[in-house]
C-alpha cells in the first residue's frame, strides 16, 4: 500500500506538499510522525520489540508506539490510530509532550505524546511486520534498558528530556 504524507515546515505547519512514504523528502520538508509513550495505571509502560526486518533499529525496544502522520490525518488522530494498529490499545487520553522538528539524517517533525491505560494488560496485540513482542517495565527499570543497544537510542533521549517517566 502506497501511504501518502504531507510535507511539514519546521515550524511545524503544512507546506501544502504531498510525498509518498520511503521516497526522498522534497528539499526544507520534514515527514510528520508521532509516537505514543503507554502508561498502566499500575505505574508501568508498554515497551514494544520492533520487528527484526524493520529497516530502522530492527529488533529493538521502544515505548508504545510511533509512525507517520498520513496526508490529510491531524496528529492526535495519529497517534491514536498508531497505537491501535501497533498494540490493539485505545487510549484513555492523549497527553501531548513535545514537538520537535529534527534535520539529518531522518527529516521529521515529530510529535509525541503519552497516554494512561487502565485495561488488562495481555490485551496488548503484535502488529505483523511492525511488532514481535512486549512487555511491560517500571519506571525505575526503563533507564538500564534505555542506555543499552536494545533499546531506539532516539526515543531513549527524547523520554528522558521530556520527563516521560517521572
Amino acid at each position: 500500500m502506497i501511504e501518502r504524507v504531507d510535507g511539514y515546515r519546521p515550524d511545524g505547519t503544512r507546506a501544502g506538499v504531498t510525498f509518498v512514504r520511503g521516497e526522498p523528502i522534497p528539499k526544507e520538508l520534514l515527514h510528520p510522525v508521532v509516537e505514543v509513550a503507554v502508561r498502566h495505571a499500575d505505574g508501568t509502560f508498554l515497551l514494544m520489540r520492533r520487528d527484526l526486518d524493520k529497516p530502522g533499529f530492527p529488533g529493538c525496544w521502544e515505548a508504545g508506539a510511533s509512525g507517520s502522520v498520513l496526508a490529510g490525518e491531524g496528529f492526535e488522530a495519529a497517534a491514536r490510530r498508531e497505537l491501535l494498529e501497533e498494540t490493539g490499545l485505545i487510549p484513555e487520553n492523549l497527553v501531548e509532550i513535545s514537538r520537535n522538528a529534527y534535520g539529518a539524517p531522518d527529516f521529521l517533525y515529530m510529535v509525541s505524546y503519552r497516554c494512561d491505560y487502565s485495561g488488562d494488560k495481555r490485551a496488548v496485540r503484535l502488529q505483523e511486520g511492525e511488532t514481535i513482542d512486549f512487555r511491560w517495565l517500571s519506571p525505575s527499570d526503563m533507564p538500564a534498558l534505555m542506555a543499552t543497544a536494545e533499546f531506539v537510542a532516539p526515543q531513549a533521549a527524547r523520554l528522558r528530556e521530556n520527563g516521560v517517566l517521572g
